[in-house]
């Protein structure tokens, strides 16, 4: 994953004694970085998400943005590493995260549509550059049954994503969710054109998140803190993220990084840590206004 930027885990953890809010277990995740090349290559692709769900269909991904795309390479990420099949996940609800979702076609189509009008933009714009078209891709690709919404769209998504995810979890609006985080790494800042203005890449990680109970213990949670002390506001990105959990499961207390989490049923394996060993917290992040912040609860003796 590329560097870690904006997240400093001193400086958030200056307030003292942060109550939590709103915690769920990490069941299973995947993560991608791809350049736009990759991302051409993997709009093509038709195979199914895993053996045993539905195909992708052949128009589906064609106008879909970047970041639409390269959510759908970490979800096999995920789908892989939970090696459980799609009815486990029925009713399942998907949240998508974008991060400034279709700049660089808004761009074009800002000018296009001075020059020329209505005819000048496709009509294909609105249901694949709207905030939630991810989240019904997304889910038309899962063949979800559950809800799905976008949130955010802005520098702090990621964060208000996971809010979301949380929320949903513990109101019961589904059993469990899918978390989706994209944005551009260093962010994408069009021509005129539409081009990059310098070298970048998509980063997406995907959550399967499931309500937090007592008996997990010694298993990956994601969680709000609320802090007494507001603090300097700090993004979570995808990118930091995908980097924590991935130099969680590399740790040589928690075996090899291709192992899935402990809370797959059909794989005891993962993240037990040393007896003895309190839970570490690793911070990711805050909310726009510095009031929540957002943890990665290790198990004891776990380290990123």
């Amino acid at each position: 994953m590329a560097a870690i930027h904006g997240t400093d885990s001193a400086s958030l953890r200056r307030a003292a004694a942060p109550r939590v809010l709103l915690e769920a277990e990490v069941f299973a995740h995947g993560s991608t970085r791809l350049s736009r090349d990759e991302i051409a290559a993997e709009r093509r692709r038709r195979e199914p998400l895993a053996e045993g769900w539905n195909p992708i269909g052949h128009g589906t991904l064609r106008n879909s943005d970047e970041q639409t795309v390269a959510a759908v390479a970490s979800l096999r990420g995920a789908i892989a590493r939970a090696g459980r099949p799609a009815a486990d996940f029925d009713g399942w609800g998907v949240l998508a995260a974008p991060r400034f979702l279709g700049r660089s076609k808004l761009t074009v189509a800002f000018d296009q549509f001075k020059a020329e009008g209505v005819w000048g933009v496709t009509p294909h714009l609105i249901p694949h550059f709207a905030l939630h078209a991810q989240a019904g891709t997304l889910s038309l690709i899962l063949g979800g049954h559950g809800p799905n919404l976008g949130i955010g769209g802005g520098r702090f998504a990621a964060s208000e994503g996971v809010l979301s995810a949380l929320t949903w979890l513990e109101s019961g609006v589904a059993p469990g969710v899918w978390l989706v985080l994209t944005g551009w790494s260093p962010e994408y800042r069009p021509d005129r054109q539409g081009e990059p203005l310098a070298e970048t890449h998509c980063e997406s990680v995907a959550l399967a998140l499931i309500p937090a109970s007592s008996d997990q213990e010694g298993r990956i949670k994601l969680q709000i803190n609320e802090l007494e002390t507001p603090g300097p506001p700090s993004p979570t990105t995808p990118e930091t993220l995908a980097a924590r959990l991935d130099g969680l499961l590399a740790s040589p207390m928690t075996g090899p990084r291709e192992i899935a989490h402990r809370s797959h049923a059909a794989r005891r394996f993962g993240l037990d840590g040393r007896p003895g060993k309190a839970d570490r917290r690793i911070a990711l992040g805050t909310d726009d206004e510095g009031r929540l912040l957002i943890d990665l609860k290790a198990p004891g003796g776990a380290s990123a």
